[in-house]
């Protein structure tokens, strides 16, 4: 059974759903890394007005083994 580790966030309501993905992958990445993690998958599972102005987000990740991203890659094999 796959472990994913969920968080809420709360965002703005003025930001595009492009930008709210945008943040809560950079959110998700930072979390992963403060644990030791790496993200394997990433998810939003869930969104919700909370309060005049904000939404909820549920956002998580699947931990997966360490791998060289494309940047890395493309880096070493310079």
């Amino acid at each position: 059974m796959d472990d994913w580790r969920t968080f809420e966030f709360y965002l703005p309501s003025t930001l595009s759903p492009t930008e709210a993905t945008s943040e809560l992958r950079r959110r998700v990445l930072i979390a992963a890394a403060d644990g030791g993690e790496f993200v394997r998958q990433f998810r939003i599972a869930d969104r919700e007005r909370h309060a005049k102005g904000w939404i909820r987000w549920t956002a998580g990740y699947l931990p997966g083994p360490p791998r060289i991203g494309r940047f890395q890659r493309a880096t070493a094999e310079a």
